[in-house]
């Protein structure tokens, strides 16, 4: 412990001054001091460690993740993206920072962007919401988003983080199967002539208006 000595000091014609005076510390303390101090620095020097392990990784993921990724501020303009996103869009990174996200939607999309980014921000997190994005070339493609809300150290919103995958095809081959499915349904249940179909399972199914006809109730399917 450091030790204080007090003088007092009497100045003609005035009151009483106190004056605090620290001593020396002692090899003792000093030491301590220096362990106190070392130790600082050691766990200074970890998390500045582990802090550019994240940086190292971040930028890995970054350049190199073969998904759009993209980061928005509080007000939906673009804070980064990354090369995957410039190269599926067709745009320079110039060409996009600072921007609204808005900016780069199908004008039937902008509304729902608008409604649902408080949303976002509110619940931090979106898992699978789509939007159809301009390309460069004037075409559009539909995504889908994943993403998080980023926080500084007061628990404040700080910026999004969000990667994104195009899926436009498969949404082109999921709508081709449906009409593929409703053609053969229509044609199945119209039907004026029996129709068998065998399975693995050996089971049989008949048109549903034909065995209503016949057996005079109705059928369930067995899934």
């Amino acid at each position: 412990m450091v030790q204080v000595a007090r003088y007092y000091f009497c100045i003609p014609n005035s009151t009483k001054m106190e004056i605090n005076v620290q001593n020396k510390p002692s090899y003792e303390e000093l030491e301590i001091r220096v362990q106190k101090l070392e130790k600082t620095l050691v766990e200074q020097e970890t998390v500045s460690n582990e802090l550019e392990k994240d940086r190292t990784w971040f930028k890995f993921f970054y350049e190199k993740a073969p998904l759009g990724y993209q980061s928005l501020d509080r007000n939906g303009n673009f804070l980064e993206v990354n090369k995957a996103w410039l190269d599926l869009l067709g745009y320079s990174r110039e060409e996009v920072i600072g921007k609204s996200f808005g900016d780069f939607l199908h004008p039937e999309w902008r509304d729902h962007f608008k409604k649902n980014f408080p949303r976002f921000k509110a619940v931090g997190e979106v898992l699978g919401v789509e939007f159809e994005i301009a390309r460069k070339n004037g075409t559009y493609i539909l995504v889908s988003f994943n993403g998080k809300i980023g926080k500084n150290a007061e628990g404040d919103f700080l910026q999004t983080h969000c990667i994104f995958r195009n899926i436009t095809e498969e949404k082109k081959i999921e709508e081709q199967l449906k009409r593929s499915e409703e053609r053969y349904r229509l044609l199945f249940d119209e039907s004026i002539n029996p129709i068998v179909i065998y399975n693995h399972r050996s089971i049989l199914f008949w048109p549903q208006n034909l065995f209503n006809s016949i057996f005079y109730c109705r059928l369930i399917p067995i899934t």
